[in-house]
Parts: structure tokens; sequence; C-alpha cells
């Protein structure tokens, strides 16, 4: 009972600290995408929820909410680094804080729980504060639909001594004999994925722009915001046009 009152206290306090609201200009429509922006937020990182109702965002530095389809942001929590990954564990929710591979040819996860929700990410605790465990893990830009699996594919090129580091792709398959590489309609450089309840892809961008010409990123986008497309369809529709 100790520990359930001091987290209600905890999260009163925290909703009542950061009343910060970003509210977002309009943004492009695309015929299967949607664009929505946090304004200097300079990369979206993990995503989680839904468009519809509750959507979660990462930045570089901080976490965002927005109930209105991103008209608006609220902040909710800033700790000067990317949540790379949301958990969700029964009614809680946890920020995955740090993302790497084990070797060179594992795959990179997203782990460490540094913050954890109660309230679908409206107000943030600390794990330690709490003595709940951080050691949590999941795959990283990694989602799933059925039989699906979606994946940010990174590609590296190697130049005069060092790497240049090239547009992510999104790879589809079904684990045997589908895989297909999604057509994008944007050259933004691509940090995350997820799926929400109705099948629809989540992009994580970045706002600086690939030139396919000269293998490099262009200036990035003046206001630096942090990018999301989210998918007008089921992923399984997107896949078969």
């Amino acid at each position: 009972m100790k520990l359930i009152k001091a987290l209600a206290i905890a999260m009163a306090f925290s909703a009542c600290s950061k009343k910060e609201e970003i509210k977002e200009p309009d943004t492009f429509n695309h015929a299967n995408w949607t664009r929505i922006e946090i304004e200097n937020g300079k990369e979206a990182h993990a995503a989680f929820g839904n468009i519809d109702d509750t959507l979660i965002l990462s930045s570089k530095t901080s976490i965002y909410q927005t109930t209105n389809q991103g008209k608006t942001w609220h902040k909710t929590q800033q700790h000067n680094q990317p949540t790379y990954g949301f958990l969700a564990v029964k009614d809680s929710l946890f920020a995955l804080t740090a993302a790497y591979s084990d070797d060179l040819i594992s795959p990179k996860i997203a782990r460490y729980a540094d913050f954890f929700s109660l309230d679908k990410g409206q107000t943030w605790l600390y794990a330690d504060q709490y003595k709940v465990s951080k050691k949590r893990e999941q795959e990283y830009a990694v989602a799933s639909l059925k039989n699906l699996t979606v994946k940010v594919k990174e590609h590296i090129q190697h130049f005069r001594g060092s790497n240049l580091v090239l547009k992510s792709t999104i790879e589809i398959s079904n684990g045997q004999n589908f895989n297909k590489t999604l057509s994008l309609p944007f050259d933004n450089q691509i940090n995350n994925v997820s799926i929400d309840s109705k099948g629809r892809l989540y992009v994580s961008a970045s706002s600086a722009i690939y030139d396919k010409n000269t293998s490099r990123y262009l200036k990035e986008e003046e206001g630096q915001p942090a990018i999301l497309y989210v998918s007008k369809k089921n992923i399984e529709q997107l896949i078969i046009e």
C-alpha cells in the first residue's frame, strides 16, 4: 500500500510540473501516408500507441504524448537522450534507453528501462526509485503483425578508410518465401518502426534528407523537427501495392 500511495503522489506531482505543450503546423498528406512532427525534436525514435487515441513518441531528448493526432504534443519526460523502444508489460509501459548489439553479427537490442509509466505515458517514474527491475529488452527497430516481420535495415558504404551511413530501408518478410523492400514516398533517414493495433505502420525519422546522387545527407530541414510517418492502410495492404 505504501508503494502504491507513493506512486500515485509521484505521478500527480509529475503531471503538474510538466505543462509544456508544443503546437504543430499542418503537414503534408500523401495518398498512403500522413506525416506528423514535433517542432525542434530533431529526431523521432520509438513510437507506441495509436494515432486515433493516445500516441507516444520519443525525440532526441524527450518523450511526448499526443491525444489529438499530433496537432499538439505534451512533453512528459526529458532525459537528454533518445528512448529506443517502449515495452508494455501488463499495466506498465517501460522506456528502453539503450540500444546496441552484443557482437558484430547479432541484431541490435533496445534495453534498460530507466523509466516506467502506469498511465499510458502521461507521467514517468524512475525505476531505481521504486526498485523496479531495469533489465528489460526487445529487438530494436523491428515490428510484427501476424506472420509478417517489419525491420529497419541499415546500409553502410566503405569510403576512403571510413564508413558512410546510407539511407536505411524497411524490409518486410514472412520468414519463408516472401521478402520485400517497402517503397516509401520520403527520403528522411529512418530510425525505427512500430505497428499499431489496426496494423498501420509508424516510421520514425530524422529531419536529414538523403541525396541518392551523392550518397550523403543534405542540410537538415529548417527547425529540425522530429518526424513520424503513419500509414493510412494496414501493412498487409501496403505490401501488395
